[in-house]
């Protein structure tokens, strides 16, 4: 079995004991080599940042599934009776934590995403051309159904959605007074006074 890679979650750094964690464990050991010394203190940054990951902000799923749970139970026990005055803001705070800790699984799968969809898009181009294929394949009309009829053909569709929607938004009627006529007589009237 594997060791899971290191993931950077980008809201990591908005929490505010973020920086003091990176400096205390940028520590520089006494190692002659630079690169060992570099690899030495990433290795360590990594671990802290995973173990403070899982301190601080803990498994979020987990913390969301519990705060609807208790959120759920609270409007449950409101439905049939007044809740006390500390219950209602332990309700609200309640709430408050679920919208914070939707935001942040959120923020987690865009970003995981994204990640993804560059590292297979990067060193694949087929997987470019597979979601550029997909997208033509859910623009593409293969066939339009008129009066019973299946047409296929470009230029019978063609026709039949000129007809269908000349139909629908109709021609333009003939005006007795144009735009044009108006602005040109204005015009004239300012320049012979």
């Amino acid at each position: 079995m594997s060791k899971a890679r290191f993931h950077f979650e980008i809201f990591w750094p908005k929490f505010d004991d973020y920086l003091d964690m990176v400096s205390a464990a940028w520590t520089r050991p006494a190692h002659p080599c630079p690169i060992t010394r570099l690899d030495i203190m990433l290795r360590k940054l990594v671990r802290e940042l995973q173990r403070w990951s899982a301190t601080k902000i803990g498994g979020i799923r987990e913390q969301l599934l519990m705060a609807r749970e208790l959120v759920l139970q609270l409007d449950r026990a409101q439905e049939t009776r007044q809740l006390p005055e500390h219950v209602g803001e332990l309700r609200r705070r309640m709430k408050m934590r679920c919208l914070g800790l939707s935001s942040l699984e959120r923020t987690m799968a865009r970003q995981r995403s994204r990640v993804r969809q560059l590292s297979e898009g990067d060193a694949n181009t087929a997987y470019f051309h597979l979601i550029a294929r997909g997208r033509k394949r859910r623009n593409y009309i293969p066939a339009l159904t008129v009066d019973g009829h299946v047409v296929t053909e470009h230029e019978g569709m063609e026709s039949t959605l000129h007809t269908h929607f000349s139909g629908v938004f109709g021609t333009a009627p003939e005006r007795a007074i144009r735009l044009s006529s108006i602005i040109t007589s204005k015009i004239q009237d300012l320049f012979n006074v």
